[in-house]
């Protein structure tokens, strides 16, 4: 299966945008070639210089953009 954003073909590791209630938050498109949903990963800031990497399983429908820097 492929991916498509704004009428092109997203790869995994892809830098996009995922709308949500509050912005858009920024992070890497990911894909499982074996039919697997499509996941966006990203960093939340923690106090003490630390970091926590996340996962977010993408639904169906979920408002994507290309990120622009």
């Amino acid at each position: 299966m492929r991916w498509f954003l704004e009428e092109r073909p997203l790869s995994g590791g892809d830098i996009v945008q995922l709308c949500c209630s509050g912005g858009w938050l920024t992070g890497r498109f990911e894909w499982d070639a074996g039919g697997g949903p499509p996941s966006l990963h990203f960093s939340i800031e923690l106090g003490g210089g630390r970091v926590a990497e996340q996962v977010i399983e993408l639904p169906e429908g979920a408002l994507l953009r290309r990120y622009v820097p």
